[in-house]
């Protein structure tokens, strides 16, 4: 894992995230948000579509529950704690991290509602309630919001505080988390 690219190779955000960037967890964020936007703006044509098809659905679904929950637990279990640990206490981080959990508090919160929206769909298609509706857009909107923080804040002060074994570790948590450690090649954590 110690192979820095200068540049992530930016798909077209309408796939997963390609695990081969994790060989800079930072890049592997910073194309892992903008999937995440690719999916809000998703989410929010849905949510106005007169019809939702059973492959959109799924889509959405595989994101919510097969990505989303990734991410979330790479920043709250390995990307901030070790920013605070690198973070200086002028940047502060512990501030910072208070208003990231309780976005993701937010976010976690409202997710099992969005998910149960898509599963329906996902099994015969169909129309959204306008209730449902607005909670959808509520929630791809506090996405957004939250990755306005990141990107302009949390990202740019891990490229300049983590250093090289620190990105090491952090891919290889990402790694670990996917279950993907030993298929990409990666040491042993044990």
């Amino acid at each position: 894992m110690t192979s820095r690219p200068t540049s992530p190779r930016r798909g077209n955000c309408l796939a997963p995230t390609d695990i081969a960037l994790l060989g800079n967890p930072l890049d592997f964020l910073a194309e892992d948000h903008l999937r995440i936007r690719t999916m809000c703006a998703e989410i929010d044509r849905l949510a106005q579509a007169a019809t939702v098809e059973t492959a959109e659905a799924r889509a959405v679904l595989d994101f919510l529950t097969e990505e989303l929950p990734f991410l979330i637990e790479d920043e709250d279990c390995d990307l901030l704690p070790l920013l605070i640990r690198r973070s200086a206490p002028e940047d502060e981080m512990h501030r910072l991290k208070a208003r990231l959990d309780q976005d993701h508090a937010r976010i976690v919160g409202r997710l099992s509602d969005v998910v149960a929206v898509f599963a329906v769909l996902s099994e015969n298609g169909g129309r959204i309630p306008e209730a449902q509706r607005e909670a959808l857009r509520d929630f791809s909107a506090d996405i957004r919001d939250h990755l306005l923080l990141e990107n302009a804040i949390v990202l740019p002060f891990a490229r300049l505080r983590l250093s090289e074994g620190d990105l090491d570790s952090l891919g290889l948590c990402m790694l670990q988390r996917r279950g993907l450690d030993r298929v990409m090649g990666a040491d042993d954590a044990e």
